[in-house]
């Protein structure tokens, strides 16, 4: 048991070491201490502490997979080898039950803190992204968090400069910390202090992205329109991009700004705010929309119309032609 044990508090290390790292680059602090310009001379590792701990423990983890399975091997040739002896056969079944537990708990332990982390990196409801990711974005209000979905999609290429920008939320907001006013009728203007569309560098999610999206040269200001304050439309007041070459923007949502309908803030996760990317292509989208299909289907038939007379009472006649015959019980006599 002492392999998994070990397993035990290897990830639980990792689960305790991973927020500090977080706390301490999220801390808007410098804590480089001057080694930037040494880097380069003692081969300073760029790797996030994060990602470092996270393969250190699959490194442990796989270590006690090879001991776990040489265990079972020897369990097996003990008992092979066991020519009836009941201690030998026990010995092995011991091994066999240790090493199932064992695994269990290795697994347990992974899965546990596996999900826990994706939690913390990603804001709540256990979206998060991938150890590596090299800054949290609040994926976590995605799926079983307040967004439902928005297009265009997160990372989507090859958009057209004249899209617009789709959220839906699960619940209905206060439209006031949306577009200023009490009805999103898509003459409003999208407050950008809450919701931000701005212009961006490239794809990836960095710590700039934050102050990109408060500059007001890369904001890009819209109008909003709602019918049910769900579902906002945001559409540019300019084409977004250029004809001569694909740009990113990014949309960043600031959950403490926004509100539910009920007066109460907008939840996205631990850093509170939502963020996805997209590419702007170099060209418009000029096609109309086509009709795939249509329920029900269209009768192109003449009509026919059908005169009908006047209803009539219905009389008929009953003649009985012959007497019916009855019943009789029979009797007997003795």
């Amino acid at each position: 048991m002492f392999f998994a044990t070990a397993a035990f508090f290897i990830v639980l290390g990792g689960l305790f070491s991973t927020p500090m790292a977080q706390a301490q680059e999220t801390s808007g602090l410098a804590n480089n201490a001057g080694l930037d310009n040494l880097a380069g001379q003692v081969y300073l590792p760029e790797t996030d502490i994060r990602v470092f701990i996270f393969r250190l423990i699959n490194i442990a983890l796989s270590f006690l997979g090879i001991i776990l399975l040489g265990l079972i091997i020897y369990g097996g040739w003990l008992w092979m080898t066991s020519e009836g002896d009941p201690g030998k056969i026990e010995k092995a079944k011991a091994i066999f039950k240790n090493a199932a537990i064992g695994l269990v708990i290795i697994l347990s332990s992974f899965g546990i803190v596996n999900f826990i982390l994706k939690a913390l990196w990603g804001g709540e409801g256990g979206g998060g992204t991938r150890p590596g990711t090299a800054y949290d974005v609040g994926v976590g209000a995605l799926g079983d968090g307040i967004i439902e979905s928005h297009y265009p999609a997160r990372g989507q290429i090859d958009v057209p400069r004249n899209t617009m920008i789709i959220i839906t939320f699960k619940e209905v907001l206060d439209p006031k910390t949306v577009c200023g006013a009490a009805n999103c009728d898509g003459k409003t203007v999208l407050k950008t202090e809450n919701i931000s569309i701005f212009s961006t560098a490239n794809g990836a999610e960095s710590r700039e992205d934050a102050d990109d999206a408060k500059v007001a040269a890369k904001i890009i200001s819209a109008k909003v329109e709602s019918k049910d304050n769900k579902t906002f439309v945001f559409r540019p007041d300019k084409f977004l991009g250029n004809q001569n070459q694909e740009q990113w923007y990014g949309v960043r949502l600031f959950g403490g700004k926004l509100k539910k309908s009920n007066g109460d803030a907008v939840k996205l996760g631990v850093a509170d705010y939502y963020q996805w990317k997209f590419q702007v292509s170099t060209r418009l989208d000029l096609t109309p929309p086509q009709v795939s299909s249509i329920f029900p289907q269209p009768d192109n038939e003449a009509d026919v119309k059908i005169i009908a007379g006047n209803a009539k009472q219905a009389s008929w006649t009953i003649t009985v032609i012959k007497t019916p015959n009855y019943f009789t019980p029979s009797t007997l006599t003795v």
